[in-house]
């Protein structure tokens, strides 16, 4: 019973950390059209493909439990399109975007504080207490990274 209760809370942070990577993989694609900054284009192009490794890592890690990630549904994925627009519509500078970037991957850094948590209170294996802090510690350098665009 303990390890059946151990991979349903295995697969329940696996299936977070999927959605939590998946959604700054669609909104670095969605305002990657907006960016006239060749170093931001350039930063996030390098951001976009460290998430979609860390989504597929953690669809692997799903897979090797016989699990599947629960999909965004599609309507999600165009609000985060349609908001994107709305909010670059009017100023699409580098420093706007950057400042888009890191209220986004704030969010992302406190979903995965709790779920770091929550992996070390439920004994959660090794493999995937590291894979979650190591993205935790990627979304905090994008953080800083993006800091350089603030004026």
């Amino acid at each position: 019973m303990a390890q059946l209760l151990e991979r349903v809370n295995t697969v329940e942070l696996l299936e977070k950390l999927y959605q939590n990577v998946r959604m700054a993989a669609d909104s670095i694609s969605a305002i990657l059209p907006h960016v006239e900054d060749e170093r931001l284009m350039s930063d996030l192009t390098v951001e976009l493909s460290c998430f979609e490794e860390y989504a597929r890592r953690a669809l692997h890690e799903l897979k090797a439990r016989d699990a599947e990630p629960n999909e965004k549904p599609l309507f999600s994925k165009a609000g985060v399109k349609l908001g994107t627009f709305v909010n670059t519509l009017v100023d699409s500078s580098a420093d706007h975007l950057a400042e888009m970037m890191i209220k986004g991957a704030t969010m992302g850094i406190n979903d995965l504080c709790r779920q770091v948590r929550a992996a070390k209170e439920n004994g959660i294996d090794a493999g995937t207490c590291s894979l979650l802090e190591e993205v935790l510690r990627y979304e905090e350098s994008v953080v800083e990274e993006m800091k350089s665009y603030l004026r």
